[in-house]
């Protein structure tokens, strides 16, 4: 969990953000949520030219020496201390002061808090939170508790989705309202998942009143994280996939209480703006291809399970080589060495609400794992999925295709498996050996015997 370190911030001071990808966002919901996002003066990004949806004043990372602030928060991923240095240095050079400059925090779940007791809200409904505090991905494969617990409990709940994404849940069928923050709200129990269900606090008496299936869920989770068998989260993935035999989107319910499977999943129904989008971008359904090379850009360029952008253009040089009309497109998070060769270039240009667009009437999208491949199957759409140190046992649905290259290399995928799994490969190659080895040819030949061109 990224967290804010208030003791290096004085009462009152005027605050900045540096960085507006899952990190800056994550950090401006805390702050919305103690009510004290009025404090933050500018957010200064990168590709501030591309980001439409900041609720502060906005700025490129160029401008920071000519906005006044008493502190700016480091939002990138504190486990990549590389970055964060890189980051160091780029404010100093600047002329920023050294002591204004605060990177936050990154803090593991080694330790369970038990939910405290809240006294319900008076009425026959059940008023239920979730607070999705991680990234785009995690917020989407939590849709499928969010939608078994709506289906169970139908008119007799509300559930409000909180999250930095909120534009992409407006409209849910499972959702009856979005937030960027908790703030003043209140609920009869507050889910704060990070992959296992968390609850935050709940109201049992009325929870148990209204649905025994949905106490009982709630009583067993609580029992379950109580009992002593708690790690560290970055042994989630391989706990869960040995224990429990879970993928991601069913990890919520291990005792399977409500029945989450790939079979009801909660898909996103088609919006009526959709063409528009198409239009405006000069996109054709079914008639091209996307690809996206990003994971969460606080992460950093290097992410280990970020597949060679040499190997991107390969592939790109392959499918054009033989499909003389098919348009490659670009979409994700924009970056300076992240371009590829396609004919049109989205990344960074496209709102949350529009990507959704895009990928529903795409061929398929390839990518590494993370939230658009969770996005494009929940829009009914298929991805080729590229896996190297992360675990496809795991993540993978069945309607994709995994492209995942292991032999004589590394048999066990290691994303996770130890703290700072983010920084790079385990056993020190970059690229690591497990994407290297999973060269364009052999994912050109996976697509080809999948049919799907």
């Amino acid at each position: 969990m990224y967290l804010i370190p208030y003791n290096k911030i004085e009462k009152g001071e005027k605050l900045a953000i540096y960085g507006y990808g899952q990190v800056g966002r994550n950090i401006l919901m805390q702050l919305s949520s103690m009510g004290i996002a009025d404090r933050v003066c500018a957010v200064f990004d990168r590709d501030s030219d591309y980001i439409v949806d900041c609720p502060v004043p906005l700025f490129s990372s160029e401008e920071v020496s000519s906005v006044n602030f008493d502190r700016i928060l480091i939002a990138v991923d504190p486990r990549n201390e590389g970055l964060v240095s890189e980051v160091h240095r780029y404010l100093f050079a600047r002329g920023v002061d050294e002591n204004k400059v605060v990177p936050v925090i990154w803090k593991n779940h080694e330790k369970y808090e038990e939910p405290y007791q809240v006294k319900g809200i008076e009425d026959e409904v059940l008023h239920i939170g979730f607070s999705c505090v991680a990234g785009m991905g995690d917020a989407i494969t939590d849709l499928y508790l969010a939608a078994a617990i709506k289906e169970k409990l139908k008119e007799c709940c509300r559930i409000t989705y909180i999250t930095a994404y909120s534009q992409l849940f407006e409209g849910h069928p499972a959702i009856d309202d979005v937030a960027t923050s908790i703030s003043d709200r209140h609920f009869d129990i507050l889910f704060q998942n990070m992959d296992i269900t968390i609850i935050k606090y709940w109201c049992p008496d009325k929870i148990k009143a209204i649905s025994e299936l949905i106490y009982a869920f709630c009583k067993r989770s609580i029992e379950f994280n109580s009992s002593g068998w708690r790690i560290p989260d970055y042994l989630y993935t391989l706990t869960y996939s040995t224990l429990f035999r879970k993928k991601k989107y069913t990890i919520s319910d291990p005792f399977d209480y409500l029945g989450i499977t790939d079979d009801n999943r909660p898909t996103f129904p088609e919006e009526s703006f959709e063409s528009e989008v198409l239009i405006k971008y000069g996109l054709e359904k079914g008639k091209y291809i996307l690809f996206n090379r990003d994971v969460d850009k606080e992460q950093g360029m290097n992410h280990p399970k970020l597949w060679p952008i040499e190997y991107y253009g390969r592939l790109i040089e392959l499918l054009k080589c033989k499909y003389k009309d098919l348009v490659c497109v670009q979409v994700g998070a924009r970056g300076e060495d992240n371009s590829l060769p396609v004919d049109i270039d989205l990344s960074g240009r496209t709102k949350l609400k529009e990507i959704k667009a895009i990928l529903r009437n795409a061929k398929f999208l390839i990518s590494s794992e993370g939230g658009l491949v969770h996005l494009m199957h929940l829009l009914g759409g298929r991805s080729v999925v590229i896996y190297g140190p992360t675990d496809e046992r795991f993540f993978s649905y069945d309607s994709d295709l995994a492209c995942v290259n292991r032999k004589d290399i590394c048999e066990v995928p290691c994303n996770y498996v130890f703290k700072d799994y983010t920084s790079g490969c385990l056993k020190g190659f970059n690229p690591p050996k497990c994407m290297e080895n999973l060269t364009p040819e052999f994912v050109y030949k996976k697509i080809e015997s999948s049919y799907w061109m």
